[in-house]
């Protein structure tokens, strides 16, 4: 029996004596919840299904929103339920498939038949510590594995021969810096669509200043501790979750009219440019995200108009996030820019562009400031790359050799 109206609403209302922003609390939220959902509990799209495992990310400077007590918050209450495998602080390719293998456990399906399943949830304070960026094997497995698919996860050594994980599962919360980000998580982990998968949740202010959260705390007297006998106890009944969630009628007719206006808007999808391959999973993104939505305020299992809506409007905040963060990325000389724009004069007939009509290309693209743009448009007239020149009422870049 529930005692909360909303578990994920109640476990801010728990934290608020913490000085993290309330975003970080609720994506915390998100990956408890998940982690006690498992794999038992999915949305089945006829060939595959999603299960609510997630890649999170809290992404803040260092030491301003205390990202690892926030995570401590999570694995707190995880820990006051059985059968949840929390992962090691660190992970590696050798030690992933051992791990999966001490997690196995034997699940009864509708019928009486039973199933194998692995199913691990990570929380690191540092990102970097959990993982290794140029551990290319474990980079493409994980990549691999979000989909949850159902599988046998196989791999040969020479000391123990065969091992293998029966249906994989890993849920992942970790914190970084954005420093971090743009160091460690080169174009390649792009291209290669780890980052897509990843939830990047970005803040840069702590909500508010407690110089003591005891004495806060103690201001409360009891409540405090009911609310958290409250929280655990509607987490063990989440976790009792299994088998299908379905959608209501107005969520199903929204999802359509959704996907089709993902796959057809196209200024939305020039600004996510460089992640592709996260617009091809954004749909999967949504449903994983709607499932605990439901979850933290229902047992139905059955998706409603409200979660959706809620999953789609928390994507598009996180997708500024990728634009704060990601596009950091191997930018710092600006060696990319140049080429993109060498690249459009090529692209063109004449071999030149409006600058007007350029500088949109880079602000929808990039989220190129109109100083940033005009600096990098200077500093390659002044190496002799490209011209700019007046031809009536407008202002062309040119190629440099262009007549």
């Amino acid at each position: 029996m529930r005692k909360l109206d909303n578990w994920l609403d109640s476990f801010i209302k728990y934290t608020e004596h913490l000085e993290a922003p309330d975003i970080f609390f609720f994506w915390t939220g998100v990956s408890t919840i998940a982690s006690v959902l498992r794999r038992k509990a999915y949305y089945d799209m006829g060939y595959f299904p999603w299960s609510a495992n997630f890649y999170i990310i809290l992404i803040a400077p260092s030491g301003v929103c205390t990202k690892s007590t926030v995570l401590r918050e999570g694995t707190k209450l995880l820990r006051k339920l059985p059968d949840i495998t929390l992962g090691p602080k660190t992970l590696t390719w050798q030690s992933l498939l051992p791990a999966l293998g001490e997690a196995a456990i034997e699940r009864f399906l509708p019928g009486g038949e039973t199933t194998a399943e692995s199913c691990i949830s990570f929380s690191s304070t540092e990102f970097g510590t959990l993982l290794k960026m140029n551990d290319e094997d474990l980079v493409t497995v994980l990549t691999d594995l979000w989909d949850g698919a159902d599988e046998e996860f196989t791999k040969r050594t020479i000391g123990k021969g065969l091992e293998i994980a029966y249906n994989p599962w890993i849920n992942i919360i970790a914190g970084t810096t954005p420093k971090w980000v743009a160091e460690n998580i080169g174009e390649s982990k792009i291209e290669m669509g780890f980052t897509s998968r990843c939830i990047p949740v970005y803040a840069d202010q702590k909500r508010r200043f407690v110089e003591n959260p005891k004495e806060e705390i103690a201001k409360l007297g009891p409540a405090f501790k009911l609310l958290e006998a409250d929280l655990i106890g509607d987490l063990k009944e989440i976790s009792t979750l299994s088998g299908e969630f379905t959608r209501t009628g107005e969520a199903r007719a929204w999802g359509i009219e959704w996907y089709e206006r993902l796959h057809s808007d196209i200024p939305a999808r020039r600004a996510l440019a460089d992640f592709d391959g996260y617009l091809s999973r954004k749909q999967g993104h949504l449903y994983k995200i709607a499932m605990v939505l439901n979850a933290a305020r229902t047992s139905s299992m059955v998706l409603e108009l409200e979660d959706v809506v809620r999953a789609a409007a928390l994507l598009i905040q996180t997708e500024k996030d990728m634009n704060k963060v990601f596009k950091k990325i191997g930018d710092s000389d600006n060696i990319k820019y140049t080429n993109e724009i060498q690249r459009y004069l090529e692209l063109r007939e004449n071999g030149r562009i409006p600058q007007a009509e350029l500088y949109k290309l880079f602000l929808l693209r990039f989220g190129m400031t109109k100083d940033d743009f005009l600096r990098l448009v200077d500093s390659m007239i002044a190496a002799g790359l490209i011209a700019s020149k007046q031809r009536g009422d407008i202002v062309y870049i040119e190629g440099a050799a262009n007549e």
